[in-house]
């Protein structure tokens, strides 16, 4: 996990550098990030209800 998220880390400083390309895998992170935290979200307000 650690090393992904270095490896993240690196994609993210390389991608940044060249900024055109930057900002469509920005776009890209945010939403997979917004996937990830929103299915986390929902299955722990699943767990609560039941």
């Amino acid at each position: 996990m650690l090393m992904f998220l270095v490896v993240i880390k690196l994609f993210l400083i390389d991608v940044f550098l060249s900024q055109e390309i930057g900002r469509a895998f920005a776009f890209m992170w945010v939403g997979i990030l917004m996937i990830v935290s929103g299915s986390f979200t929902s299955e722990h307000l699943q767990e609560k209800a039941v």
